[in-house]
């Protein structure tokens, strides 16, 4: 769940229950994938790879790219297992053409398929989503060279060397404000929470404005 990290660092919050929102101009604009395998490296036709589809990448980066399909994959089909398991349901193809399958509850599973929902997934967590999870995020990390990564790295550190890559490509060398610490030191919980409270998330904001191709509201950076 490495995207996780910086996109709830600087995703919108909404809500009495302050929950977070995704903003793609401030969390999919600005992440830096890995080399190679950004959306302008992969804007080709998808290409089937065994029983893969991949998206069009460079043949030194395939290895990279089906270690993460794979993983994603794996991930995607247990959860699809846990939420409409085969027993409980019928698949109805649609009636229009090229859209999925209607899923329609077994009258015997009704009541416990409304049960079955990411949310309730997701809170309590079982073992197997977690491995998962771990086996994609170590599949990523060795696309970005992460060769000393582990599931027991911090978001610190996660979000101090994805802000250092996006910074990197956007040729940016950026000063921080006076009175305000490094980022190496920063960078901790939503975003930096040296402002504390709530309003950790607007140091980035704030900071990018010193450099644009850097994390910031609504700009890119140099090859998305």
């Amino acid at each position: 769940m490495l995207h996780s990290v910086p996109a709830t660092a600087l995703c919108t919050f909404l809500g009495v229950g302050n929950d977070p929102r995704y903003t793609p101009s401030s969390t999919f604009e600005t992440f830096p994938f890995p080399a190679g395998l950004t959306p302008a490296d992969t804007k080709g036709q998808p290409v089937a790879e065994g029983e893969l589809l991949l998206p069009t990448v460079e043949a030194g980066r395939l290895p990279a790219a089906v270690k993460i399909a794979t993983a994603a994959q794996r991930l995607a089909s247990l959860r699809e297992n846990w939420l409409n398991p085969a027993e409980w349901v019928e698949r109805v193809p649609e009636v229009v053409a090229g859209y999925p399958e209607r899923i329609i509850a077994k009258p015997e599973y009704a009541a416990e398929l409304k049960k079955r929902t990411l949310t309730n997934l997701y809170n309590a967590r079982p073992a197997w989503l977690d491995n998962a999870h771990k086996a994609l995020d170590q599949a990523v990390a060795e696309a970005y060279g992460w060769t000393d990564y582990t599931p027991a790295i911090s978001d610190e550190e996660i979000l101090r060397r994805l802000l250092a890559l996006n910074l990197s490509r956007g040729g940016q060398r950026c000063s921080w404000p006076a009175g305000m610490p490094p980022a190496s030191t920063a960078l901790t919980g939503r975003a930096c929470n040296v402002l504390g409270g709530n309003k950790s998330a607007l140091l980035l904001i704030r900071w990018s404005a010193l450099c644009p191709l850097g994390w910031g509201a609504g700009w890119r950076w140099t090859g998305l």
